[in-house]
């Protein structure tokens, strides 16, 4: 059979008393108080100090005068020995002076017998002290225990970490911290750091830390350190707030890392990629010169030509030499060596094709091409198609230097628009159009045919409009930037 669990609260009691009655009535009383008993009673100094280094209690009950020590020596032995067991003073005979001196020396109350009843309530408030003090013990142990390994934990650490008080000034630092900055830990405390950052960062640095502080966020930024053997350390900081228990910000804790070499290398890597951007814009400056020289071949050549047929040829080949050079010519004086800015370059080839074919004509060119760009590969066959689109609407679009009728003006719009991928090209006039008959796929025109070669090797399509005058319009997908 399951005998019923007590409900009373267990209790060590170690009495010091020398009447057996006493402890009698107060056993009874903490029995009835629905506390389970368990204890010792002594009255002698030697055998109250042999308990005390033998068991462990939950409350010392002591009268004040005891066969050759008193209440005063009992209490001197129990705080040297188990300072957090409670001590209560139970006498018949202390005085009002007495007791208060007993209660300065650490005793937490004291009871009169002929008032027995408050010394349950003496017990509880006694126990439940002890139990406050304990809590607050562990958490201050476990605290203690958590800073020692924070310590532990600093003092090898690969990066350099520091703390601060709640108005910024530096109150800690680690030996790496040291290592990496080339100071001291007392050159470092409070605002000694800022004095060995670089001058040229110093007043950046000191600037974006009292604003930090001041609103309490995380920072994070790159800085120098000026070492005293004049080196020169590069460091990524970094810092969050610190919040207490209370969660009330006290200060900052935070690391320096050593991105020097890292530093180093992105500065090889800039010098390095200057140097082939130099390098890259004489290749361009050189094919262009090339080109153009090709083009000089060109013109002497067409001085010397007498026939009419050849001389237009050799004007041609002559613009889409010109076509590929001027990609170049822009691309060497261009700051992006990748791209090619579409505007600026038809702008530059319809005034050489205006100079050559239409310089005394009325043809009004419009250009709509604003910020779109095009990398090398897409921008020579580009150019080429153009040139040859444009060529044709100056030499055959207009005759008689009239646009088709119904219209004022002789007009040649080219409209450039790149989205998603995809690069949609028009060149369009309001000339006379071509003739009913005319299949401009099975055209044998260099001209046309080089346009289809060229869209074909770009993975472009193209188809014409002829409704009111000629529109070319082509699409083909470009690389998104």
């Amino acid at each position: 059979m399951k005998t019923k669990k007590s409900s009373k609260t267990k209790l060590r009691v170690l009495f010091l008393e020398d009447l057996p009655q006493d402890i009698e009535i107060i056993r009874e009383l903490l029995m009835e108080a629905e506390f389970d008993l368990d204890y010792d009673r002594t009255d002698s100094e030697k055998e109250f100090l042999k308990l005390l280094h033998g068991r462990t209690y939950d409350v010392i009950l002591a009268d004040f005068k005891l066969p050759g020590f008193d209440a005063f020596t009992a209490l001197r032995w129990s705080k040297e020995i188990c300072p957090d067991v409670p001590f209560i003073c139970v006498s018949g005979t202390i005085g009002e002076e007495t007791a208060v001196e007993v209660l300065k020396q650490g005793a937490v109350d004291y009871v009169l017998k002929d008032r027995m009843g408050r010394l349950t309530f003496a017990i509880k408030r006694a126990l439940a002290e002890a139990m406050e003090r304990k809590k607050i013990k562990r958490a201050e142990k476990t605290l203690r225990e958590s800073e020692e390994r924070y310590q532990n934990l600093a003092m090898i650490s690969p990066v350099g970490i520091f703390r601060t008080d709640s108005n910024g000034h530096t109150t800690y630092v680690n030996p790496m911290w040291c290592q990496i900055s080339g100071l001291s830990f007392a050159e470092a405390l409070d605002s000694g750091w800022l004095k060995a950052v670089h001058e040229d960062d110093r007043d950046r640095l000191s600037k974006d830390w009292q604003e930090t502080a001041r609103l309490h966020k995380t920072s994070f930024t790159d800085y120098r350190f000026l070492r005293p053997d004049g080196t020169v350390a590069w460091v990524m900081g970094q810092a969050s707030p610190e919040m207490n228990l209370e969660n009330q910000f006290v200060g900052y804790v935070g690391t320096i890392t050593d991105i020097s070499e890292r530093k180093r290398a992105e500065e090889m890597i800039r010098s390095s990629l200057e140097e082939k951007e130099v390098l890259l814009k004489e290749v361009h400056h050189r094919v262009k010169n090339n080109l153009m020289t090709l083009i000089g071949l060109i013109k002497m050549q067409e001085a010397k030509a007498d026939n009419v047929t050849f001389s237009d040829l050799l004007q041609e080949l002559e613009g889409r030499v010109r076509a590929m050079a001027q990609v170049h010519e822009n691309l060497h004086k261009s700051k992006d060596l990748a791209r090619v800015n579409l505007q600026d370059y038809i702008e530059t080839m319809s005034a050489h094709i205006r100079a050559q074919y239409g310089a005394e004509c009325d043809i009004r060119v419009s250009l709509q091409a604003a910020g779109v760009e095009v990398n090398l590969d897409i921008a020579v066959p580009c150019g080429l198609i153009l040139n040859e689109l444009l060529t044709n609407a100056f030499k055959h679009a207009f005759p008689g230097d009239k646009p088709r009728t119904g219209t004022d003006n002789c007009e040649i719009n080219v409209t450039m628009v790149k989205e998603n991928g995809t690069l949609m090209l028009t060149v369009a006039d309001n000339g006379v159009g071509l003739p009913a008959d005319f299949e401009w796929e099975k055209s044998e025109t260099l001209g046309l045919q080089l346009v289809k070669m060229l869209i074909k090797q770009i993975n472009g399509s193209i188809e014409l409009e002829c409704s009111a005058g000629i529109a070319f319009r082509l699409k083909f997908p470009v690389a998104v930037t």
